[in-house]
């Protein structure tokens, strides 16, 4: 969500979602050079889900193209650019 004192790369109009929910960091791999994108739960008071299955503050989980995020109520899938 929205937070004046601590601003997010991505914002979403959801009550049910915490104000610092997830982040996500991503590298490059060293041996293929491919996008690595690392889901880590901060604060949250429900559970945030990436295909279904729930993660809880302090989890970590890698993530593939395709996968969803379901945070409060909004969800959100992980998609490759078009080139």
């Amino acid at each position: 969500r929205k937070d004046k004192e601590e601003p997010s790369d991505i914002s979403v109009s959801d009550a049910t979602a915490s104000r610092q929910s997830v982040k996500i960091e991503i590298t490059k791999g060293e041996k293929t050079g491919r996008h690595i994108f690392k889901l880590t739960v901060l604060r949250t008071t429900n559970a945030v889900y990436v295909n279904h299955n729930a993660l809880y503050s302090k989890s970590s989980i890698y993530l593939n193209y395709g996968d969803t995020i379901k945070v409060g109520e909004t969800v959100f899938t992980l998609m490759a650019e078009e080139k």
